[in-house]
């Protein structure tokens, strides 16, 4: 008890009072009353989370999605708060394959103010045992007044409970199947190139690697990103000639299931020479492995090209080829396009429907024969695995250039001169503003069009064109503006250039048409 002396001397009495779970929340609330100054003061600190809690539900890998909830102080007071986190349940190796982000410095909320606080969950983890797992967890938000070190004062805590769950999701890789290679060459004597193709059961992605075979390390292409194609194809430039290569295809489906195939083989043809002074009627290119009947009437079926490189002209009627087996083939008006072949020209003969001459698809390959009227050798050409060819449907062999002794594979031109591959030569300026592109060996073509499409910052854009050839070898088109332009005016460039892909389509009056692609990143 104090007595009326002790009351008069003692002129402040100060009572402090602590009040906890303010409304649904809990808090911290002070009350100081002072006699001596007549004045009432109070502070609190309270830390509100929203009502919307955070929500992911199930997900698969390559999952990434941020979500908010709102910090409110509604305290009187200015206050200090920090995130930290904690399991409480579900499977932990699920758990610890989240990631979770958030952040976790002190900082400063003022009274009455409120903020979105980020919470960023992610998930790339394809484990097939990590399907249909949950994750329980805590997120406790701790706040204290300002100028407290947080052990004393007043101080608030809030906790956000949440729970995570995966799905279900692919992880069977693709099958890869049917593949194949075609070996052609585009246009330096000696430097073939080879196109792989094969097919997926479902869309994936179009990568391959290769490298010359006994080599430890390999060569990638460059890649492909995306899961669009059933079937594929990717090609393999620059090779040596007679030299065997190895190669895998490699795809990858939407759900990042990744299959390479096992390893497979090519040899690439060599330069090989025949009969030494070819200076009458030779062989000159052949179709041994046409697409559709081999033996179908003309123009169609196997057929063999001959050319004349002598001075005089010669009259072929009579004349007979002659496959390794011995079987013939006898040059009449109906299975010949001359009766006659003049100096430099040439004269194509048809299988027509012959019943046994044939050339040979297998890998043992086949021996190919030319004889005169009266039965005199002329020339001939022996092709097989062994010697390092590959009898691939609708690609002939021929002798580059015309008449010469070197053979190799181009594309079948018969009753006309030969030609290499066309090349196509693709670029974008340092600046990435233009492009341009190069077309060599292009002699048999009277027209080309072109489609050019590539990915920017924004929308994916495009531009295309055509024109005429008038049978040169060589076609450049430059400066093909990344952008637009109005007449007369400074053009608008678009920027972040990307994944750029030109299709050009080379074609003639006789239904030859001939497909090229190219792409830069």
């Amino acid at each position: 008890m104090v007595s009326p002396s002790d009351k008069k001397d003692r002129r402040q009495i100060v009572l402090a009072l602590a009040v906890f779970s303010i409304g649904s929340t809990n808090a911290s609330y002070s009350d100081i009353e002072s006699s001596a100054s007549n004045s009432f003061s109070s502070g609190s600190v309270d830390l509100s989370l929203s009502d919307a809690l955070l929500d992911f539900g199930g997900f698969v890998p390559g999952f990434s999605e941020s979500q908010s909830v709102t910090l409110s102080n509604l305290g009187s007071l200015d206050q200090n708060y920090q995130a930290a986190i904690s399991q409480t349940g579900g499977d932990t190796t699920f758990c610890n394959a989240l990631g979770i982000d958030f952040s976790t410095a002190q900082s400063l909320l003022v009274s009455g103010n409120s903020i979105n606080f980020p919470v960023q969950v992610s998930f790339t983890d394809h484990s097939p045992s990590l399907q249909n797992k949950s994750c329980e967890f805590d997120i406790t938000f701790s706040a204290w007044q300002v100028g407290s070190d947080g052990a004393w004062g007043l101080r608030d805590v809030e906790v956000l409970s949440l729970t995570l769950s995966s799905g279900s999701w692919d992880e069977s890789p693709p099958v890869i199947s049917g593949i194949n290679h075609l070996l052609a060459t585009p246009g330096e004597s000696n430097r073939p190139v080879a196109t792989i193709t094969w097919n997926t059961d479902e869309l994936a992605t179009s990568n391959l690697k290769w490298r010359i075979a006994g080599s430890s390390s390999w060569t990638f292409l460059s890649d492909d990103a995306s899961a669009d194609s059933l079937s594929h194809s990717r090609t393999i430039e620059g090779l040596l000639p007679d030299t065997n290569y190895q190669f895998r295809v490699i795809s990858k489906d939407a759900s990042g299931n990744e299959r390479t195939s096992a390893t497979k083989a090519f040899h690439t043809d060599g330069i090989r020479d025949e009969i030494s002074g070819l200076s009458g009627v030779v062989i000159n290119e052949f179709l041994p492995n046409p697409k559709g009947p081999e033996n179908a009437l003309r123009p169609g079926g196997e057929w063999i090209e001959l050319y004349n490189n002598g001075t005089d002209t010669v009259y072929l009627m009579g004349w007979y080829l002659e496959d390794g087996q011995g079987h013939g083939l006898t040059l009449t008006n109906i299975n010949t396009t001359h009766e006659s072949i003049a100096p430099h020209g040439f004269a194509v003969v048809y299988r027509n429907g012959n019943p046994s001459f044939s050339l040979k698809n297998t890998a043992a390959g086949d021996t190919l024969s030319l004889f005169d009227h009266v039965g005199t050798l002329q020339d001939f050409h022996i092709y097989s695995a062994a010697l390092g060819d590959s009898v691939i449907e609708n690609k002939s062999f021929a002798r580059y250039p015309d008449g010469s002794p070197t053979w190799f594979d181009p594309i079948p031109t018969p009753g006309d001169n030969n030609i290499l591959d066309p090349i196509l030569d693709f670029w974008i300026t340092s600046n990435r503003n233009f492009v341009g592109f190069n077309l060599k060996n292009i002699q048999p073509f009277t027209a080309l069009s072109y489609d050019l499409v590539y990915g920017t910052d924004g929308a994916d854009q495009g531009l295309d064109g055509s024109d005429l050839l008038d049978h040169q070898d060589e076609y450049i088109k430059e400066n093909l503006i990344l952008g637009s332009r109005t007449t007369g005016g400074t053009p608008t460039y678009h920027q972040g250039i990307h994944n750029l892909q030109l299709t050009v389509t080379l074609s003639n009056s006789e239904g030859l048409e001939l497909v090229l692609e190219k792409s830069l990143e």
